[in-house]
This record gives structure tokens, C-alpha cells and sequence, in this order.
């Protein structure tokens, strides 16, 4: 009987490298053997990285990496990450047996050996002289996709000093530009926080800490490019609302985009990322152990393909 298992694949991209001193060898033209190599180096230089959550005591750990070389149809190689990362840092967990329930420390970990992404050297331009590392993120149902992507940015940036594309925000729109059907879906929320007093009967001297949190969130469809073009252009709007995010998407591709004025209200900062998504299955009677090294890279296979194909060099 066959029995297929749902997984996501989140796809990266990073920014375009093309300097003769990115790598520890010459350029400008790129073999796919000296960017596996510089993958291999970097591995080796591994060392233990933690990481607290932004606004939460959970600090999230990775204790050990392992490279896999995985090679694709016409010898075409890559290498498959499997990482071994953790969470602590909270007092209020317990772990709950047919036995027992074990109340757990901040000191204690819970985690999982099993987080795996693909790094892919993709070389291109007239001479070869142009590369981007493009990421699969094998997200199985036993994981949150944001937790598995966490881990995977993580990793890239502390270890292989790779970075998901950012896109200048210049640029927000001038790729959706080539799309005549305007946005399917367009997400933006609208955040603020403030610093309060105490509250009624209490002093003010026993106050630690009082934030006051205002949202605002809307969910568009078949928006005009134009009309996106001029909410984005528009920042008035941080008058009110210190944070303010935009998430995109057509088809499979995302555009995530995210202002936040400093504490001085004087400047505002911008992260604006690509992410493509796809999903599969995968069949457990072909592959019982669907964390298995092979049936990863024959899931991993198509989706690599399809990328490669569906987007010329610009957006790649």
C-alpha cells in the first residue's frame, strides 16, 4: 500500500559572488570542484554556535554539522548539510513519559540530529565567472518550517558565510515588474511597541518592565504593482507604527520585506529577502527512511531542477 509523506522545500538564493578574493583560490573563472572544496573547508572549521531568540530567553544551538557529498545527473555536485541543533534556556518545560514527567532546567537541551539542507554551486555567466549558492531546505513533518530555517541561516552565515539574497530596496519592484497580473496576495502588518508606566496602585518604582503592543494586519489580493510601488515609497505611516512588514507572493516565490525605526526615531532599517517554495512527497515504501542520505538527494533532484529551469539568470 502506498503511503507518501508531505515535505516543504524552502529555496534560497544568495547574492550574486563574482570578486576574485570571495574564495581562497583565483577566479574569475569557478570550477563546481573548487566551490565544493571551499564547502569542505569551511566544514571542517565548524565550532559549536548559540544563539538566543530575538525577544525570547530560548537560545537555539548547533553542536555538530556533517557534510554529505551528494552528486546529481551529468556528475553534478553538491553538498548535503545534516546538523544536530538544540533549544534551552527556559525554566517552565517538562517532559512527560508513560513513567514520569520530568520537570527540565534552563541547562537542558531538546533537539534533534536530523535538520539537512542542500548547498548548490550554481556558476554562470560568459566565462564562468559568476556564482550563486542556491539552499534547498528539507523541511520533514516532523519540524516547524520556521525552526528548520532558522537552523539552515544559522548555519550558512556563521559557518559558510553564505547570506540569502538580499534584494536592494530600490529594487523592491522593479523584478514584479516583468509579471502583467499584479500581486495574488500581498500580507502587510503594521506593528508598534511603547515603553508604559505601572499600572493603577502600583509604584513606579517597582516597575521592570511595561510594553503596550498595537497591530495592524491586512490581507490583499490582486494587488496593482503601481499601488504596491506607492505604499512602499510611502513611510508617513512610521509615524505611528515603529515596524512595518511585506510579504509577497506569486506562485512560489516570496518577497519578504521589513522596516524598523531605531529607538531615536531618526532612522529606519530594511531587510528585504527571496524565498522560493515548493512542496512534495515522498513515497515510504520506496524510502522507509525517508532521512536517508539517497532518497533526500532523489527528493531534493527535481525541485533543483525546476528551479533551475523556471528562472533565468537575473533571478536566480
Amino acid at each position: 500500500m502506498k503511503s507518501n509523506v508531505p515535505i516543504s522545500i524552502p529555496v534560497f538564493v544568495s547574492d550574486e559572488i563574482n570578486e576574485k578574493n570571495t574564495f581562497p583560490f583565483e577566479g574569475p573563472t569557478y570550477t563546481k570542484n573548487d566551490l565544493i572544496n571551499f564547502l569542505r573547508k569551511k566544514g571542517r572549521e565548524f565550532k559549536p554556535i548559540s544563539k538566543k531568540k530575538r525577544l525570547k530567553n530560548i537560545r537555539i544551538g548547533i553542536s555538530n554539522i556533517t557534510l554529505h557529498d551528494v552528486v546529481f545527473p551529468d556528475n553534478d555536485p553538491g553538498i548535503l548539510v545534516q546538523a544536530t541543533a538544540y533549544t534551552f534556556g527556559t525554566d517552565d518545560r517538562y517532559l512527560e513519559t508513560t513513567e514520569q514527567i520530568k520537570h527540565l532546567s534552563p541547562k537542558d537541551k531538546v533537539g534533534s540530529d536530523k535538520y539537512f539542507f542542500l548547498i548548490y554551486p550554481h556558476i554562470y555567466g560568459d566565462k564562468n565567472d559568476k556564482v550563486k549558492w542556491v539552499v534547498l531546505i528539507f523541511v520533514d513533518p516532523n519540524k516547524e518550517t520556521n525552526s528548520v530555517i532558522t537552523v539552515t541561516k544559522l548555519i550558512l552565515r556563521k559557518v559558510f558565510n553564505i547570506v540569502p539574497k538580499n534584494i536592494k530596496p530600490k529594487s523592491l519592484t522593479e523584478g514584479l515588474n516583468k509579471s502583467n497580473s499584479g500581486i495574488p496576495k500581498l500580507t502587510i502588518l503594521l506593528e508598534n511597541e511603547e515603553e508604559g508606566e505601572a499600572p493603577l496602585y502600583f509604584s513606579q518604582d517597582s516597575l521592570i518592565k511595561s510594553v503596550s503592543k498595537k497591530v495592524k494586519k491586512y490581507i490583499l489580493q490582486n494587488v496593482p504593482i503601481s499601488a504596491l510601488q506607492k505604499f512602499y515609497n510611502d513611510k508617513s505611516m512610521l509615524d505611528d507604527f515603529n515596524k512595518r512588514k511585506i510579504d509577497i507572493q506569486i506562485g512560489k516565490r516570496t518577497i519578504k520585506l521589513e522596516e524598523i525605526l531605531n529607538e531615536d526615531e531618526q532612522k529606519i532599517s530594511e531587510t528585504i529577502e527571496e524565498i522560493f517554495n515548493f512542496a512534495t512527497e515522498i513515497d515510504t515504501n520506496e524510502c522507509p527512511d525517508y532521512y536517508e542520505i539517497e532518497c533526500i538527494r532523489n527528493t531534493l533532484e527535481p525541485i533543483l531542477k525546476n528551479y533551475l529551469s523556471s528562472y533565468d539568470s537575473d533571478q536566480q
